[in-house]
């Protein structure tokens, strides 16, 4: 009966093991297998990230591209708008130094006398 009994026991013991290996290899199945759903739903949403970023990006350097743009186009309207009140000033002393010739061809002409009556 010693026999019987230690059998048992033995036999307990070997089915407590394989219960208590089973569950915790079963345990770390779960997991793995849970890792892997989250990672099955993570996967495309980190593409999905990873394409916003890269079209953000591609977003800011065209935006900053066209701010340079708009600076140099600023830059030349200011150095034109210099440049057309420059001319205005140019035009306004010439237009005063045509009217004084026109003064004086008047008056030089109201002063000359006809060569042909002076004979």
């Amino acid at each position: 009966m010693g026999d019987y009994v230690w059998q048992i026991v033995v036999l307990l013991l070997t089915s407590s093991c394989g219960w208590f290996f089973g569950k915790l290899q079963t345990r770390r199945e779960q997991k793995q297998s849970d890792l892997e759903i989250i990672e099955g739903a993570v996967s495309p949403l980190l593409a999905s990230i990873r394409e916003l970023t890269e079209h953000n990006n591609r977003l800011v350097e065209q935006y900053l591209d066209e701010q340079q743009q708009r600076l140099v186009v600023q830059e030349e309207n200011k150095s034109l708008k210099a440049e057309r009140a420059e001319l205005a000033q140019q035009v306004s002393r010439l237009t005063a130094k045509v009217g004084k010739l026109e003064r004086t061809i008047k008056r030089l002409a109201k002063n000359e006398k006809d060569p042909l009556t002076d004979d």
